[in-house]
């Protein structure tokens, strides 16, 4: 991932680019994040981010785990002073966003708490890592015992286990609109009635 981190300068509301400067051992005094994705749009950094005002995190971030072990990996967990937590998976191979935001939708489906957005954008996905300060006070705090969280940082997962939860949560399908029905009538007659179309 690129070591660089974006500082807040309102409390933790925004994160804008002309605050990016490279991470340091020194944590900032305001709330930071550190972006999601590489330059190139791919990562080796998947975090499923889980809110309390959407569903029962703690229920969630377990079973989470729990999957991310039956398929043969293994995940960091942090959570903030407000009970929100963050689940890493932590990937060997760089993996592309069409890949990534596929398993988000699955795992979206399944796990009420968890919000997606993070993970969307190549450009703007940003999430808050272990000790960085919170808006609301306190820091967010590492849950993964320090020494297996070390092992996982230096033994990341291999790309297969990102695929395995694919094939287990698999995307749910997207209501599309098709096109514009009336570009196919010629004549008086009444144009059609629009459908949504599942793909």
């Amino acid at each position: 991932q690129r070591p660089v981190m974006r500082v807040s300068r309102d409390g933790g509301r925004s994160y804008p680019a002309s605050r990016q400067r490279p991470l340091a051992q020194r944590l900032p005094s305001q709330p930071a994040a550190v972006p999601t994705w590489r330059a190139d749009g791919t990562t080796c950094l998947v975090v499923c981010d889980l809110d309390t005002k959407l569903g029962d995190v703690t229920a969630d971030s377990d079973a989470l785990v729990a999957a991310i072990t039956q398929a043969g990996g293994r995940a960091l967990v942090d959570q903030s002073p407000t009970g929100g937590r963050h689940v890493y998976l932590l990937l060997a191979q760089p993996v592309s966003n069409p890949d990534v935001d596929a398993v988000m939708d699955g795992l979206a489906s399944q796990f009420t708490s968890l919000d997606p957005q993070p993970m969307r954008s190549i450009a703007s996905g940003l999430i808050r890592p272990p000790g960085s300060p919170h808006k609301r006070g306190g820091h967010q705090q590492l849950l993964t015992p320090w020494d297996e969280a070390l092992d996982i940082l230096h033994h990341p997962n291999p790309a297969t286990v990102l695929q395995s939860l694919a094939e287990r949560y698999p995307a749910p399908p997207r209501a599309v609109p098709p096109a514009d029905d009336t570009a196919l009538i010629k004549g008086p007659s009444k144009p059609l009635t629009g459908r949504w179309a599942v793909v």
